[in-house]
């Protein structure tokens, strides 16, 4: 858990200066060439790059998915509310003219305005699922985005990876892990990627 320092010899390599003062300490093997540790977190990017962009490829969506989108069935809830003061008038209407008596017209109005919040509620809900897929594709687009980035460099970029990685944890023997900025959204392309 403690910030790495970097040697100031030729070979600059990045060290624990806890395992100076404690020779029991977790952190006294690390003792890793900074050029490579770079290199490697360069390599890890590019692979979760790669990963997700052929994942990408391979998704094909289902001709039944469209009549399950969140969007295509709002749209469908917002038509029948649209339609629901034409029922009511009609509705009124048999009552005026005598076709339904006074009783029949209460419990038809009382039916019809269940009918009603219930499609509002759906819409509502709906409308909360496709918020939340869109923040939640915006989040997607951004990895991709910032993975197609990493991509397309050469060597390490301090700077570039600076604005998606918040840090790497190196552990003995080499082995690093990365902390994104954005590691929820992270988490999620690849659990989906998974899937």
């Amino acid at each position: 858990g403690r910030k790495l320092q970097k040697s100031t010899t030729k070979d600059i390599y990045m060290y624990c200066q806890k395992g100076n003062y404690t020779d029991k300490a977790e952190c006294n093997g690390i003792h890793e060439d900074r050029k490579m540790l770079q290199e490697k977190v360069l390599d890890v990017l590019k692979t979760m790059g790669t990963a997700l962009s052929d994942a990408a490829v391979k998704k094909v969506p289902h001709p039944e998915d469209a009549e399950k989108n969140p969007e295509t069935i709002l749209a469908e809830l917002q038509k029948q509310l649209q339609k629901m003061p034409f029922e009511k008038r009609q509705l009124y209407e048999k009552y005026r003219t005598g076709e339904i008596t006074r009783e029949k017209f209460i419990e038809m109005q009382s039916q019809y305005q269940e009918k009603c919040e219930s499609l509002e509620r759906q819409a509502t809900v709906l409308e909360t699922e496709i918020q939340e897929k869109r923040r939640e594709q915006k989040e997607k687009n951004k990895v991709a985005d910032e993975l197609r980035t990493i991509s397309d460099l050469n060597q390490y970029d301090a700077e570039i990876i600076g604005q998606i990685v918040e840090k790497v944890l190196v552990y003995d023997e080499g082995r690093i892990e990365l902390v994104m900025k954005c590691q929820d959204a992270y988490e999620q392309v690849f659990r989906e990627k998974a899937d």
